[in-house]
């Protein structure tokens, strides 16, 4: 019997009471997930069944969860899922339809990691055990190692010990590239498309997929003519929604390829500019392994590994578009203009579907919401439809439960979500659809929603992990370059910039800071500039003499390694540390301020952007601890520099880089740096000494021909509120 499973499975939202897992399929098969305690599957904890939901003529995907369970934190469990053929009666499982096979046909190794063991996974223990992994930027034909694929490795090496063993995966982003796919890519996931989803796709009033109008020598003109769309990389943009449904598919289990194919010398073969005989062609391609292929030839690698980890995920501007939401004029622009927002619409559903399902799993369990009475394919007969490609009800309340409808807001869907474990809390948090724009600022979070994204209420006596997209404590250097860039970019009226870093708008950069000091100890993953780093911030509360720390990690790029990536850590940062003190809005003399401005010729940036540049009423004001210092007796006039509410202190710290893989190659450490621009993939775990906490922040890179670690240890603690910077 052929192997009804495309995609997965998954381990998607795992908790001590319920246990959830993705599969896609490409036939109806009614599913069952049981849980085991042992690899064996002999002794059963619990079971249930479902249907899976059809989205496709012949793609069906479910997220089956098992619920009021008792797990045990630092325990391993396994699972086993049956497929029940209700044409036939028969039943499948993950043993007879191979996947546990030491060489199977469809992953090449066995799925459990031993010969017959079930996949499984380690409960999160205590904070001195966990072991957190974290990334972002996946693309296709990006260079350098999936780094993803290297955490299949990880695991293979301590599965047994569900101490050792990776424990979640948290995924900050841009897990597909749907405005930047290598072409030979995009022709195989819009001609699969066509065949899974069986219904000629709507994207404008009168073009449809398989139009000349959208295929693939016409895509970048239509994006250009057609949308307003503003990708710098629009030759294979993805457009349909079973465009979109194939991107998840491949990057995740190869579909439409199988192993044979994935094992192929030239999967994706050098693509020929120009008219060559067949023998000059050979000759000069034969040594030439492409990007792409290099990508695909390890993602058996990563569908394992996704097999055993609990996987937590969220979006960023490539799972739809680059530009997304960049700014209020871009998203006035888009939802005003029925192709485009039909383009947004569609990768948000399939992010809904391969993402935020697993996330949340009990937000899509009601067989008549929104979302599913919009999206579901439904076969009546002599024909097919699904509603939201249809004028309708379900079309415009999909609309409003995406957030698309300026105007209906009623069915709005929270794309954050907050998750509870033994020793942490994690919160993860939505800074792409719930913007404010205040020109010329860009608010990533709206001051009304900290509330709901953050809640600090009975939150604060376990760690927080806080999952952002962009870092919030960013390297300085880098991001007031970026500022500078993106301010003379407006001037000219050119495309805009990114221009998404948190202290691009002091005030919601300032109240974010404040609003994480609640939690008192907090862990920061975050992705997205292509390059690592850690770096601590130590926070003081001058009212209440209360203090915390906050640390930021980042790992960023999977894979996207490039001479961009590679450039911030050939920069010498010097700056180690950035101290602020933070001030009521009325108690600072905006005008006398504005003089001091004037008379001192060489002004720092931050103190022009901090406290001129911020018209806002009832905001707070923030000046660092070196102008205060220098600047003491002018400040004085304008405002009591001791009256300080908050202060805080950036660090910006050194890594170690390590030969650990290789212990016994020769190897000369090189110059401590502070910034990794190699693909990488983060690895976080904790420690206690005597009785502080600290954090210990792996890089995992390649470096050359080595596999390296870049390593950085941090106390995560917070300091005596007597600590904090005085004059």
């Amino acid at each position: 019997m052929a192997n009804p499973i495309i995609c997965g499975p998954i381990v998607r939202k795992v908790t001590s009471s319920s246990v959830s897992v993705f599969i896609a399929l490409n036939e109806f098969r009614r599913v069952k997930l049981q849980l085991y305690y042992d690899p064996a599957g002999s002794q059963l904890i619990g079971e249930t069944e479902n249907d899976p939901r059809r989205i496709g003529e012949k793609l069906w995907v479910i997220v089956i969860t098992l619920k009021n369970l008792s797990l045990d934190p630092g325990q391993n469990y396994h699972y086993n899922l049956s497929l029940y053929n209700g044409l036939d009666g028969s039943t499948e499982n993950l043993a007879s339809l191979g996947f546990l096979q030491a060489n199977n046909p469809i992953l090449g190794h066995p799925l459990g990691y031993e010969a017959n063991n079930l996949p499984g996974f380690a409960l999160p223990p205590k904070l001195a055990n966990l072991k957190i992994m974290h990334g972002s930027c996946r693309k296709p034909h990006g260079h350098g190692p999936d780094k993803l694929a290297h955490l299949d490795e990880l695991i293979a090496a301590n599965h047994h010990d569900p101490l050792s063993r990776p424990h979640q995966l948290f995924l900050t982003g841009d897990q597909i590239y749907a405005d930047d796919v290598g072409r030979d890519l995009f022709e195989l996931l819009t001609e699969e498309g066509l065949q899974l989803l069986g219904i000629p796709e709507p994207v404008t009033h009168s073009v449809k997929h398989g139009d000349v109008e959208t295929q693939t020598v016409n895509r970048k003109r239509f994006i250009e003519t057609k949308t307003k769309l503003t990708s710098d990389h629009n030759d294979c943009h993805l457009v349909y929604l079973s465009e979109f449904y194939c991107m998840y598919l491949f990057a995740w289990s190869g579909y439409p390829l199988s192993l044979e194919d994935l094992r192929k010398e030239h999967i994706f073969p050098p693509r020929v500019e120009k008219e060559w005989d067949m023998e000059t062609w050979r000759s000069e391609t034969i040594n030439i392994i492409t990007d792409l292929t290099i990508y695909a030839r390890t993602l058996p690698q990563v569908r394992r590994a996704l097999a055993n980890i609990p996987v937590y995920m969220m979006f960023d501007d490539h799972e739809v578009t680059d530009d997304w939401y960049i700014d209020g004029k871009w998203k006035v622009t888009t939802l005003g203009h029925d192709t485009t927002r039909r383009i947004i619409r569609n990768g948000l559903i399939a992010y809904a579907v391969f993402q935020d399902w697993g996330n949340q799993p009990e937000k899509y369990e009601e067989d008549q919401s929104v979302f599913w009475q919009a999206v579901e394919y439904r076969d009546n007969g002599a024909s097919a439809s699904i509603n939201t490609f249809e004028a309708g009800p379900e079309a415009d309340q999909l609309y409003s439960y995406l957030g698309l409808d300026p105007d209906d807001t009623s069915l709005l869907h929270n794309w954050f979500y907050q998750l509870s474990f033994e020793d942490h809390n994690v919160f993860v948090l939505d800074s792409r659809t719930r913007r404010q724009y205040h020109d010329p600022y860009t608010q990533l979070i709206g001051e009304d929603d900290f509330e709901f994204q953050l809640p600090a209420s009975g939150n604060t006596d376990k760690t927080a992990i806080v999952i952002a997209l962009a870092p919030i404590l960013g390297m300085s250097l880098i991001e007031e370059a970026q500022r500078l860039l993106v301010k003379q970019a407006k001037r000219l009226k050119a495309t805009a910039l990114d221009d998404e870093a948190w202290i691009g708008d002091p005030l919601t950069f300032n109240l974010l800071l404040s609003h994480l000091a609640e939690f008192k100890q907090v862990v920061v993953l975050s992705g997205d500039v292509h390059y690592g780093f850690t770096n601590t911030c130590s926070f003081f509360k001058h009212t209440s003499q209360e203090s915390a720390r906050i640390l930021q990690l980042c790992a960023s790029s999977l894979r996207n390694g490039g001479i961009m990536s590679d450039l911030p850590t050939r920069i010498d940062h010097k700056l180690k540390e950035e101290c602020f003190a933070i001030y009521k809005a009325e108690d600072v003399d905006d005008v006398k301020v504005k003089i001091i401005r004037i008379r001192k010729q060489f002004f720092t940036p931050v103190l022009d952007s901090f406290l001129t540049l911020n018209p806002r009423p009832g905001s707070i004001k923030a000046i660092s601890y070196p102008d205060l210092r220098e600047w003491q007796s002018d400040l004085e006039a304008a405002m009591n520099i001791h009256n300080a509410i908050e202060s805080y202190a950036i660090n910006y710290l050194d890594h170690e880089l390590t030969a650990k893989y290789q212990p016994q190659a020769a190897f000369n450490p090189e110059e401590d740096k502070k910034i990794v621009g190699n693909t990488n993939i983060g690895e976080v775990t904790f420690k206690k000494v005597g009785s502080q906490t600290f954090v210990v922040h792996q890089m995992h890179i390649l470096s050359g021909p080595q596999k390296r670690i870049f390593l950085c240890e941090t106390a995560l603690t917070p300091p005596p509120a007597t600590e904090r910077p005085v004059l």
